[in-house]
């Protein structure tokens, strides 16, 4: 069995922006088809996402060059080469490339191969996606350990299949919304709900029942970039001496009572602040509907009023993602009691959580393929996440296709969570192979 084509092409994200799908070809004819999404809040440690520049197409953002990166760059070197070594595959595409950020050929087209490879390898064995990547998982971790399988030692445990926990995304601010939160998501985790189905249709059911609340008391039902809601706050008066992060957290803890579901009983509640979106040249975190400029004593102070008051049971980019002092605060001060998680912190990136674990800062990690562009690349960062304690979030971008490989990839690495938004348009192709899983694992 050989790779015999690999052929990409423009496609539409799901906020309406360029984005690459390649479908690899082998000699059996199998193929294996993979888009990768984009991202409106990214890290600056991030590897690149190539986009044209062209402002005559698509204002600058069409990915024409990534697509002729994977059809002329890349494809030569991966002729009638065996697609089932996935290490050497990624390898050969990092090699390729030749930078540290892969800006030569673009994380959006390196990892638009290295995905599709994979989908393609899993079909010919005629076994589950995640199946294939837990075993990919292993031979990664295996390699990683070999010095201490040469010394006589067993590599550390990976871990089993399994479904995530979903995390919803039932309120976006920030730069997912055109609306007046700083806060870029309102989170809700199910708690004490065992199975997937059941905590899918919780999410579900808190989603409709939150949209109805939104208008009884006027606010818009505008969706944002993950598909919550995005009301403007200011709009409608809702209780004295109560702020906006505040007036969302209580809507949400409304919406889960009226359809039967108990806070803390059935669900608890996180934010993800992107605050890196929001940290000033001055090291001050601007937050322009409380018209407040906050130093990092305050910022950590400011979610520790949150935290308190509601129970919160994750705090995403709580600070910006070179405000080591600020993470250890946070981490030091309820790194014990709920997931102090690294999103822009991290990037995937395993050089920059090395960093964390030496920095004693959070206690979890969000992993999005894209933002370091191969699987392996996804792998080894979450292997050393794990052998470190960190809780590992699998994650979407606010630019989502159809593409339910991340479904997948946290059954097959058991990743304790999966965030793929709200359970609306684009988002349910995820939720939806969960469900296929879910009843393919009974």
């Amino acid at each position: 069995m050989y790779i015999r084509e690999i052929k990409a092409r423009e496609i539409l994200d799901s906020c309406g922006n360029p984005t690459v799908e390649t479908k690899t070809t082998l000699s059996d004819e199998t193929e294996g088809i993979a888009s990768v999404p984009s991202g409106a809040s990214t890290g600056v440690y991030e590897a690149l996402e190539l986009r044209d520049k062209d402002y005559a197409r698509f204002g600058g953002k069409g990915v024409l060059r990534a697509v002729e990166n994977v059809n002329i760059g890349i494809f030569p070197h991966f002729y009638k080469k065996d697609p089932t070594d996935q290490i050497e595959i990624d390898k050969l595409l990092n090699a390729i490339d030749g930078t540290s950020n892969k800006s030569h050929l673009g994380a959006n087209a390196i990892l638009s191969v290295s995905l599709s490879i994979a989908k393609a390898v899993a079909k010919a064995k005629k076994i589950q996606l995640y199946d294939y990547l837990n075993q990919v998982y292993q031979q990664v971790n295996r390699v990683m350990f070999k010095k201490e399988a040469e010394e006589g030692l067993e590599p550390p445990a990976t871990k089993k299949i399994a479904l995530p926990i979903p995390i919803f995304n039932l309120i976006n601010g920030g730069l997912h919304a055109d609306n007046d939160l700083t806060i870029q998501e309102f989170l809700a985790i199910p708690h004490g709900i065992e199975t997937f189905p059941e905590q899918l249709r919780a999410g579900v059911e808190a989603w409709y029942s939150l949209k109805k609340i939104l208008e009884e008391y006027g606010y818009t039902t505008a969706l944002g970039d993950e598909g919550g809601f995005a009301p403007f706050l200011s709009e409608v008066n809702f209780a004295p001496n109560v702020g906006p992060d505040e007036r969302v957290l209580e809507l949400i803890i409304e919406a889960f009572k009226r359809c039967g579901h108990q806070f803390k009983t059935h669900y608890v509640l996180g934010v993800d602040a992107a605050a890196s979106t929001f940290f000033n040249e001055n090291k001050q975190y601007v937050i322009p509907e409380e018209k407040r400029q906050l130093t990092t004593g305050e910022m950590v102070k400011y979610l520790t009023d949150l935290i308190q008051k509601y129970s919160l049971a994750m705090v995403e980019d709580g600070l910006a993602d070179d405000d080591w002092v600020g993470w250890r605060q946070l981490t030091e001060k309820f790194g014990q009691k709920l997931m102090i998680v690294g999103d822009d912190l991290f990037t995937t990136n395993i050089a920059r959580l090395k960093k964390g674990v030496e920095e004693n800062v959070a206690n979890a990690i969000i992993i999005k393929p894209i933002q370091i562009g191969t699987l392996v690349e996804s792998l080894q960062t979450i292997i050393y996440a794990q052998q470190n304690g960190y809780k590992v979030v699998v994650s979407h971008r606010s630019g989502e296709t159809n593409d339910s490989f991340i479904a997948d990839l946290a059954v097959g690495v058991g990743a304790e969570f999966i965030k793929a938004g709200s359970p609306h348009g684009e988002r349910v192709a995820k939720y939806n192979r969960l469900l296929e899983i879910a009843t393919l694992m009974k």
